[in-house]
């Protein structure tokens, strides 16, 4: 059965997984005889060919014709270099082999094991297999990369305490390190690949002079010792495989009980010289022996694989040489070729000309799918990872491939996480490999095992305390969480006013290791974590919303569940279990992984890393059947490396594969990205473990090379990069239609001069591209992006394939996407832009329609397009309201708090007051305090007793953070040591009396439509002398001293308020109150009644006087008609923002005010290759 895409985009046939199983090739030679003569030929047969030419296919169809020629299945021993290969191997024979059996009728047999393995799944079976027939013997078990890490640390760090001499004096100070750790076990797996005892690392130090590897060696007993001490046969991959080998040469019964009829080898290039031995020790009793190998595809020498073995085969052996490419299309050929060309080798040489003599054959004929291979240079890493995303949707969209048939190939790791991110963020749905998971990386573990560890009473530190709530399981966003911890503390502050006693004993109650002045302090961090542990204070949640509510019973029933099952001695799994049921997000997850897409993988992903959660508990129990939970979350706390999780065979994923390229060896992909092509990324030049000197005792095991020899650096550095550029050979080959390969190079200007001072590339692109990399001046990503769409459909309609079957495409300053999300954004752009031509608007908002609608036929889809739809989006669709703030049946008023920034910027003022409206920021409520303290003083308080008050009082109020806290004591504490010096400089000064926080509401004039205004507000400190003269006082706690004193416009307002509620003229109602109005004289006026207005620093010693001279009459007049005109501009609607303001360099009113009209090399024009195109 064939799956075609439909006829609107190039003709792409994915063959189904039943059918690609069976693709047949056309073997010829000795390959056609050994499938011909299935069932009796017989030999050594060494198979070789380069990348794509069959060895896999071919040992799949040896094994199939095989078995159908009667073989047992049994007697063939298929051997691949990983389990992944085996898994694949095993679903193609299986496949394969039951159509057949349908095909023929043939009852269907019945297998006992898996056909083919991994070389140390085969290393297992062997040692098992003697376990079983053995009495008394410990059956095998395979020590993970995460506990074999673990248990080389946990000795070291035990080395390290008690001094141990057997580690020169230059590397002690490094064992508790991770990077000795690691390095250490890397070096101890590669003599285990060897096949070398610890007696003869030993002695190889001694004869080299490398300590490093005498230490090694005792560390390497003593490893043994260990695990021998742990009760169980525990071996690692490398250690299984030697037990394997020597268990056939001591024991002649289990050599003889297992014998093979057929034996293939495949991959065996990544195969150690252990492994190796493994194959030799059947080899000679078979009847029919295939080993591939492939020079050009042997990238794992640092872990002992080469091509020796099947070179040394092939000086005795007959030799199968499977020519040219089956899977690549020309263009990919191609650009394979150049990278084979640069190896330099032979083989590799011989390949190269094979394939362009090839697809010289396969161009002549028109009916032949092309293909595609470009390089892409891009300016910064951000546009690398767009052009990535742009072309996987591209694939997947217009080409019609499948998720699952397109790969992301990176050198390393560190590359992948960027690139997952991109496509994750572009609705892009991304594979993950659960072998590859460290557990307590993964979101949905850690928030398991940071609610056990809650459950079995283990203290989570505040930041562990947020993540919970932050995680799945609590469902939290950070701002919920602050909302909470303020809602507590605004709880607690009710209690402590109303009822001190009830807030000592819930201090009491609390958890809590803050103590300030030998007192307790409440922390709402602590009063969360008593909740969530099954603590009762509704005292202060009462005032908490629903969803607050919610996220805290949510997290807590999660913990109880953990507790109960704890309390009722349950065992791990069964805890772990009651944790997992009661979060309640296995259906949620399940129905998230269904739908697919970008959400749909990471619900794959939080679902693998809780199956592989469980299987690590299985696994532990079974190890240590008296564990108990708090060991077995501790042990997977420690662990940094993947524990290796089951091999559950599901259907593969629609989801696009980001692998380093060394994960990509043996596998296949439709279309293919390789990125980050930069020196010193690729080629990776670095030595490996260069504390033990491994690259050093590789080369003198393999090669005899004496180590410590100058000129064998050179000799190494070469090693490297020949193999650096295999595994590029390898990445670039993975791809069977479509290739691009992208790297961020130097920037080009307008005028087509490089700027090569930035210039990262790797020589690897040199070598494929040459000057064609940088052969076109910069044009925009539009043209880029048509040109190379044209040139992809004429050459798919047929038409002669002139073109180079590489294609270098120019440089961009940034690629568009093909995502919703860009998409409207440009449509929007042009639709909006006053350049944009008539018939592009015209189209582009079609489109924008066409989007709209299509969102309200599919509701699912709805969150995806409604962007297109012009009723949300932003300052487009009018004023919200016309209507003015001011209520018309009441008088305007005026803060003199607000004046200054209203007549500065009208809409950074208004911003600012809707933005901090109900809400107290600390530097706010530092001012409140000091104005607090200042009242007090002067209402007859002792200045200790206010200082001790406020001493307690502002910690708990400003922040919970100690170090914050201890800063905020001491800023409070010089801010009341200046407040009271200038109060007793001012109690001096006044020869009358003085009121403290004095309301003013006065009348100071009308509006032209006869409305009355007002200026209320609260005078800090209204001082009045003998002779009647005012003088105005206020505090500022503020962190910028006002510039121009003489005309402050706050310092103003007051002084008119003043002046206006003394006027005998100007008589207020009975609600409004005027300062010390019994005490005016009528015949007082401005200008013999003002003293001035001064503004107070407290924390801080102004260099200028802070003094404002008294207003005169015609002062007040002219202030007071400036006031009115202010009154209506701050009743708005309509509010003015300024540019020129001084705020507006930190503005929230900056983007909406007057900016400078330029254009931005970000926003590439929309020009459409034909106007009936827009459709």
């Amino acid at each position: 059965m064939l799956t075609s895409t439909p006829t609107r985009s190039p003709l792409h046939i994915h063959p189904t997984k039943e059918t690609a199983a069976h693709a047949d090739f056309h073997w010829r030679g000795t390959a056609s005889d050994v499938i011909d003569s299935a069932g009796s030929s017989s030999g050594t047969f060494v198979v070789k060919g380069g990348p794509g030419s069959g060895r896999s296919s071919f040992l799949r169809d040896v094994a199939r014709a095989e078995i159908m020629a009667g073989t047992n299945p049994d007697s063939i021993l298929f051997l691949t270099a990983s389990k992944e290969a085996a898994a694949r191997t095993n679903r193609w024979l299986l496949s394969a082999i039951e159509q057949e059996f349908n095909n023929d009728i043939v009852a269907e047999r019945v297998f006992s094991e898996s056909i083919a393995r991994s070389v140390h799944s085969f290393a297992f079976a062997v040692l098992r297999h003697q376990a079983a027939h053995t009495p008394g013997a410990l059956a095998p078990r395979l020590l993970t990369g995460a506990e074999h890490d673990s248990l080389v640390r946990d000795m070291l760090r035990e080395h390290s305490e008690r001094g141990a001499d057997i580690w020169p004096e230059r590397l002690r100070p490094a064992l508790t390190t991770l990077g000795f750790a690691r390095q250490l076990r890397d070096f101890l797996l590669r003599v285990a690949e060897w096949g070398c005892t610890s007696k003869e690392l030993r002695q190889y130090g001694q004869d080299c002079s490398r300590d490093e590897w005498s230490a090694a060696a005792d560390f390497y007993d003593e490893y043994r010792a260990t695990a021998r001490l742990m009760g169980s046969n525990a071996l690692n991959a490398s250690e299984l495989v030697r037990a394997a080998v020597d268990a056939l040469d001591s024991d002649e019964e289990l050599a003889e009980s297992l014998n093979f009829d057929v034996i293939l080898i495949d991959d065996s290039q990544f195969f150690d010289p252990l492994s190796s031995e493994l194959v030799e020790r059947f080899r000679s009793r078979a009847r029919l022996t295939l080993v591939a190998s492939e020079q050009s595809e042997s990238v794992f020498r640092f872990r002992g694989g080469s091509t020796t073995y099947a070179d040394k085969l092939a000086k005795t052996e007959n030799t199968i040489r499977l020519p040219g490419t089956k899977r690549l299309a020309p263009p990919v050929a191609e650009l394979a070729a150049r990278v084979a060309d640069a190896t330099r080798h032979p083989e590799s040489l011989r390949w190269a000309k094979e394939i362009r003599h090839q697809d010289a054959e396969r161009l002549s004929d028109h009916s032949a799918e092309f293909g595609e291979a470009n390089v892409r240079v891009l300016v910064s890493p951000s546009a690398e990872v767009a052009a990535v995303v742009d072309r996987v949707r591209r694939a997947h969209i217009v080409d019609n491939v499948p998720w699952k048939e397109i790969a992301v190939i990176v050198r390393s790791k560190s590359q992948a996480a960027p690139m997952r991110r991109g496509l994750l963020a572009a609705g892009v749905p991304v594979a993950d490999d659960p072998t590859e998971i460290v557990l307590f990386e993964q979101p949905m573990v850690r928030a398991i095992l940071q609610a056990v560890r809650c459950a079995v009473g283990e203290d989570l530190t505040n930041d562990e305390l947020e993540r919970l709530a932050l995680s799945p399981i609590g469902g939290g966003d950070p701002i919920t969480f602050r909302r909470i911890l303020r809602g507590l503390r605004r709880g607690f502050m009710k209690v402590e006013f109303d009822n001190p006693v009830r807030s000592a004993e819930l201090t009491a109650m609390i958890t809590t290791d803050e103590e300030d002045y030998g007192r307790s302090v409440f922390r709402a961090i602590d009063a969360l974590r008593f909740i969530l542990l099954g603590g009762e204070l509704i005292d202060l949640t009462e005032n908490l919303t629903a969803r607050e509510k919610d996220l805290i019973m949510r997290v807590r029933s999660v913990i109880q569940a953990g507790q109960k099952s704890f309390h009722d001695g349950e065992s791990v799994e069964a805890i772990l279990w009651a944790v997992w049921d009661a979060a309640g997000l296995s259906e949620a997850l399940a129905n998230q992984s269904l739908r697919g897409g970008a959400v749909g993988s990471m619900a794959d992903q939080h679902l693998d890393a809780v199956m592989s959660l469980f299987d690590a508990a299985g696994d532990y129990v079974e190890r240590h059947p008296h564990s108990t939970i708090t060991s077995f979350v501790r042990f997977i706390v420690e662990q940094e490396l993947p524990t290796g999780a089951r091999d559950r065979r599901g259907p593969v994923r629609e989801a696009v594969d980001v692998s380093p390229a060394h994960a990509t060896v043996g596998k296949e992909w439709d279309t293919v990205v390789v990125a980050g092509l930069q020196e010193d990324v690729w080629p990776s030049l670095s030595e490996t473990g260069t504390i033990f000197r491994q690259e050093e005792f590789v080369d003198f095991l393999d090669r005899g090379v004496e180590p410590g020899r100058p000129e064998n650096r050179r000799g190494r550095y070469d090693d490297r990069l020949a193999e650096e550029r295999r595994l590029f050979l390898v990445a670039v080959t993975r791809a069977r239609r479509s290739l691009l390969v992208t790297a961020v190079g130097p920037h080009v200007s307008d005028d087509g001069t490089v700027h090569s001072d930035a210039d990262t590339r790797s020589r690897f692109l040199e070598e494929i591209a040459g000057d064609q990399v940088l052969a076109s001046s910069h044009i925009e990503a539009d043209a880029e992006s048509s040109d190379s769409a044209d040139l992809r459909a004429f050459q798919n309609s047929g038409g002669p394939h002139t073109q180079s079957p590489l294609s270098v495409l120019p440089e961009c300053e940034f690629p568009r996407i093909l995502s919703p999300d860009s998409l409207i954004a440009e449509l929007r752009r042009v639709v909006e832009s006053e350049d944009s031509l008539s018939h592009e608007r015209y189209h582009a908002a079609r489109q924008l329609a066409r989007l709209a609608l299509a969102a309200g036929d599919a509701p699912s889809r709805e969150s995806v397009i409604t962007a297109a739809n012009p009723d949300h989006w932003w300052g487009v669709q009018g004023l919200s309201t016309t209507e003015s703030l001011h209520d018309p049946e009441t008088a305007y008023f005026i803060s003199p708090s607000q004046v200054e920034r209203y007549l500065e910027c009208p809409l950074e003022a208004f911003l600012q007051s809707v933005e901090t409206a109900g809400r107290d920021t600390s530097a706010t409520l530092l001012g409140t305090l000091t104005h607090m303290a200042a009242e007090a003083m002067e209402r007859g308080v002792d200045e200790g007793d206010v200082r001790d008050v406020f001493l307690v009082t502002v910690p708990r109020l400003l922040g919970t953070l100690t170090w914050k806290k201890h800063d905020q004591i001491d800023k409070w504490t010089d801010m009341f040591d200046r407040l009271v010096e200038k109060l007793h400089l001012r109690y001096a000064a006044v020869t009358g009396h003085a009121d403290i926080e004095q309301v003013i509401e006065s009348r100071i004039g009308q509006t032209s439509s006869g409305d009355d205004v007002y200026v209320r507000g609260k005078i800090d400190r209204l001082e009045v002398s003998d002779e009647g003269k005012y003088y105005i006082i206020d505090f500022k706690t503020g962190n910028q001293v006002a510039k121009d004193i003489p005309d402050n416009p706050q310092l103003k307002t007051y002084q008119t308020a003043v002046a206006k509620s003394i006027d005998p003229q100007n008589t207020p109602p009975s609600s409004v109150s005027s300062p010390s109005s019994s005490r005016m004289s009528e015949e007082c006026s401005a200008d013999n009644c003002m003293a001035g207005a001064e503004l107070i620093y407290p924390h801080k010693n102004p260099r200028k006087p802070t003094v404002q001279d008294p207003l005169t009459n015609d002062d007040v007049d002219a202030w007071a008609r400036q006031l009115v005109d202010l009154a209506l501009v701050m009743a708005g609607p309509h509010f003015a923002g300024s540019s020129d303001s001084q705020s507006d360099q930190n503005s929230r009113a900056r983007s909406l005010s007057r900016v400078l009209v330029g254009k931005s090399a970000l926003a590439p024009s929309f020009t459409p290759s034909n106007i009936e195109d827009a459709d």
